[in-house]
């Protein structure tokens, strides 16, 4: 059973028979995780800018600029700061932008660019959660070794405050 990986960067999509996390690299422009899907059914809500079929994406180079500028465009109506342009440009191609790829002008994204950053955000999220429950965690368990040592003008509530 073949699966289709399309570039959220260039736009190229491929089917292959087998893609392994580590190896779901575009052969084009060298994106890393491009989007996975696993049959023509799970294409879904994306079959405006999905087809279940090989196609070429653009030029690597067209590729940079164009990802850049609907990264700037984000960062400008999320209000980010500008370096988490460079780090979601690090975390997609593995290097930071140079000068010659920066465009002058930020634009609108594309569906698949804005369905991988939404993608990130939820996994980032996953994990400051699970970093959350384990702080929780970690907390409760100091409370029942000081509970006799806390002075008292502090509640256990009070330990468990983050600032």
């Amino acid at each position: 059973m073949s699966v289709l990986l399309v570039c959220f960067a260039c736009g190229h999509q491929q089917q292959v028979f087998w893609a392994r996390t580590e190896q779901r690299i575009c052969s084009n422009c060298r994106a890393r995780h491009p989007i996975l899907v696993r049959n023509e059914r799970a294409i879904g809500k994306r079959a405006h800018w999905i087809e279940w079929a090989d196609k070429p994406g653009i030029p690597a180079r067209d590729a940079y600029v164009k990802t850049h500028g609907g990264l700037r465009w984000i960062q400008e109506m999320r209000n980010y700061k500008l370096m988490w342009i460079e780090l979601k440009f690090l975390k997609i191609f593995g290097f930071l932008a140079t000068d010659d790829i920066i465009p002058l002008f930020s634009e609108a994204p594309t569906a698949a660019l804005m369905y991988w950053v939404h993608r990130d955000n939820l996994e980032w999220r996953r994990h400051k959660q699970a970093d959350e429950r384990a702080d929780q965690a970690y907390v409760e368990r100091v409370d029942e070794r000081i509970s006799d040592l806390l002075p008292c003008f502090m509640t256990p509530e009070d330990w468990g405050v983050k600032l």
